[in-house]
């Protein structure tokens, strides 16, 4: 029987993937663009980070190979979204979490 944990640490890395493809950001190019771009160079500098962490003996490798799984698939949830999205939204969906980021900060700092 699989675990509670290793199911929600599963859907966590889905819905990272999904959404994290879904608002990459980029400087001026199309929304669509940029997203694929932003996500292209986040493979590496999550590899060199996850690297030096898996070195230092920071890393389960269970959980980061679910979650890893999860974001992988995800992302390909999230790509296909974009795809049938329009530019516009995916920003207003951006602009949308970036108000909920701060206003988190906000009640955090009280």
């Amino acid at each position: 029987m699989i675990d509670t944990q290793i199911l929600s640490l599963f859907a966590l890395g889905v819905g990272i993937g999904a959404f994290g493809t879904l608002i990459g950001v980029g400087g001026g190019l199309p929304t669509h663009i940029s997203t694929a771009t932003s996500h292209f160079i986040l493979v590496f500098s999550s590899l060199v980070g996850s690297s030096t962490h898996a070195l230092l003996g920071n890393v389960n490798l269970d959980f980061a190979i679910l979650m890893g799984l999860g974001a992988v698939i995800g992302a390909q949830f999230g790509a296909l979204i974009s795809r049938i999205t329009k530019g516009t939204i995916i920003e207003r969906l951006l602009g949308l979490a970036l108000i909920i980021v701060a206003v988190r900060f906000l009640l955090q700092a009280l």
